[in-house]
């Protein structure tokens, strides 16, 4: 089992010829070993579209996130068993005073809508359902209106090194503050001013990782930042 493969993509000297001997050893030992090799799905792109990667193994699983229904199931288990509050779904907040829809076709919807925003991830969900929720003690309910798409359109007026910055970091899955370096030939004070500041600006968050700091995506942010950067052509 090779977890983290991602960071074979890692944009170092040496790169080709790391490819080429773990390619050459997956070949001589397939017949005695099952590999089972684990990446983000952007890694896999980029390694395929330049080493054909993909010819060396005899399957290749997408794990997708959540569909819609898996969606639905989890955010109302999470909503009855913590909240203890009725649920009212409306398309505007501003709406809540006028005539009541239908629950039974408004939430179908919803939770379409709540998918395609969030494209299935779970914290980015979680985050649209809560961002504008309105308690309403009165009538001991919480009303969630319809999410809305992010805007991240700012993305493409960032710095060029911020830009591809988010791309490297997206690809690998994650970059530490020395892989950074490696990856973009800069000292670690020059490293550290570009991740600060995409943290600062929440598109990326710190995760622990054996004994030093990945800077990561932000999951609520994942969708927006792979679109924007793909049609700038940053990442395959």
């Amino acid at each position: 089992l090779l977890d983290d493969a991602g960071l074979l993509v890692l944009r170092t000297p040496g790169l080709t010829q790391v490819v080429e001997t773990f390619a050459t050893l997956l070949v001589a030992s397939r017949v005695r070993v099952l590999w089972v090799v684990c990446m983000g799905e952007y890694a896999w792109r980029r390694l395929d579209y330049q080493f054909a990667i993909g010819r060396y193994f005899t399957d290749v699983v997408l794990v997708p996130y959540l569909d819609e229904p898996s969606l639905e199931k989890v955010l109302m288990h999470h909503h009855e068993c913590c909240s203890g509050l009725g649920l009212r779904i409306v398309r505007r907040i501003e709406d809540a005073g006028g005539p009541e829809e239908d629950q039974e076709e408004l939430r179908p919807q919803y939770f379409r809508e709540l998918h395609r925003v969030s494209g299935g991830n779970l914290r980015s969900a979680i985050f649209h359902w809560l961002k504008d929720a309105v308690h309403d003690p009165e009538r001991g309910e919480v009303r969630i209106p319809f999410p809305r798409t992010l805007d991240l359109g700012f993305i493409r007026g960032m710095e060029r090194s911020h830009r591809f910055a988010l791309g490297e970091i997206l690809v690998h899955g994650g970059l530490s503050l020395e892989e950074f370096g490696e990856v973009f030939q800069t000292g670690l004070i020059e490293s550290r001013l570009v991740l600060e500041y995409l943290h600062a600006g929440r598109l990326v968050e710190k995760k622990p990782r054996s004994g030093c700091t990945d800077y990561r995506i932000s999951p609520v942010f994942h969708l927006g930042v792979a679109e924007a950067l793909a049609l700038e052509n940053i990442i395959y």
